[in-house]
């Protein structure tokens, strides 16, 4: 019986799923941040978003604001905090995100 060595398509599927993963934790971020960012104008919340950040097989969740909303940091530092309060009340939905992708492996 002649064995095949399936390493590389193992890798890219592990990069696969780890990169669903982080866009699936990025859009339940972003949609929990948004429903408790303080709206006057709607400017603040339309220019939250994500990127997915892979760098040497690290993948990266990064929450941000588009640079023209100059009074993000205010509201987050010294108004309400939408984008700590949002990480810190989703810690299990992210944890939820990630075993149900992985198959149930982490337990």
């Amino acid at each position: 019986m002649i064995l095949k060595d399936n390493t590389d398509k193992v890798v890219e599927l592990i990069k696969k799923t780890m990169n669903g993963i982080s866009k699936e934790v990025g859009t339940t971020l972003l949609a929990d941040m948004q429903s408790g960012t303080p709206v006057l104008t709607g400017n603040l919340r339309r220019a939250e978003t994500f990127i997915v950040e892979n760098k040497d097989n690290t993948f990266k969740v990064i929450l941000g604001v588009d640079k023209s909303i100059v009074y993000a940091a205010k509201v987050e530092f010294e108004n309400k905090s939408y984008m700590r309060s949002t990480i810190d009340k989703d810690k299990q939905k992210i944890e939820d995100i990630i075993k149900k992708n992985l198959g149930g492996a982490m337990k």
